[in-house]
């Protein structure tokens, strides 16, 4: 069989193909969560937020950093506790839409990769659970988060983003329920990495253009004109 490749371009258009990213798009080291000041633990640090910080609630658009809820809200149940260590995010939902309620500084990302931004969130009144929108620098990166009605029962919302060409990125959340009856929650435990943190895990990455490098072009040179070599016919021998 004629084969128009010579034999280095061979080796390494197969040494490039073994090493596509075929079902995980993780170009490197995994990273665990580059979120600062993940689980509130440090205070009222590390994010913003248009929010109104305050140390006891009584009106929307509000939210405390606490590890009991009842003394910004005597109505909501004090068997709520963090999702994890000592602190959480007690939210007020706002009524105006778009108000941000946390938002992350610009984090440095690695391009071509794929991260997973996960979150924990429990209602602290049944009514008019929240609605969570999450952003990363500007757009949405999957179908808004409805909360349950569970009170005090911890729910965990897992989203995939593909960096693409991006070498930061700006997570935000808002809460599209603009209720001003009930829409009361906390969040806790928030992730941001290439290790997905929550089940069912969200649908994994597979290669596309919007996440994979530029693929590099190889130019195999022309091959060889065949050449065709007629016999000569036999002598004729004479009589």
């Amino acid at each position: 069989m004629f084969n128009a490749f010579p034999a280095p371009l061979r080796r390494a258009a197969l040494a490039l193909a073994a090493s596509a990213p075929l079902s995980s798009c993780i170009l490197g080291p995994h990273i665990s969560n580059i979120v600062p000041n993940p689980g509130f633990e440090a205070g009222n640090t590390g994010f913003t937020s248009q929010y109104q910080y305050r140390a006891q609630g009584d009106d929307a658009d509000q939210y405390h950093i606490a590890g009991t809820v009842t003394p910004f809200n005597s109505n909501w149940p004090a068997s709520t506790v963090p999702h994890s260590g000592t602190a959480m995010m007690i939210v007020d939902g706002a009524t105006s839409p778009g108000t941000i309620i946390w938002a992350s500084p610009s984090l440095s990302v690695r391009p071509y990769t794929t991260y997973y931004f996960s979150l924990n969130v429990t209602p602290l009144f049944p009514n008019s659970p929240a609605v969570l929108h999450i952003a990363i620098n500007g757009a949405p990166i999957g179908p808004d988060f409805s909360a349950t009605s569970n009170v005090s029962q911890w729910q965990s919302a897992c989203f995939a983003w593909k960096s693409g060409p991006h070498t930061t990125a700006s997570i935000s959340i808002t809460d599209q329920n603009l209720d001003y009856y009930g829409n009361d929650f906390a969040l806790d435990d928030l992730s941001f990495g290439t290790i997905h943190k929550c089940q069912p895990i969200p649908p994994s990455c597979t290669p596309s253009s919007a996440n994979l490098p530029p693929t590099p072009q190889f130019y195999p040179p022309h091959p060889p004109p065949l050449q065709f070599y007629v016999p000569r016919p036999p002598p004729v021998l004479a009589p």
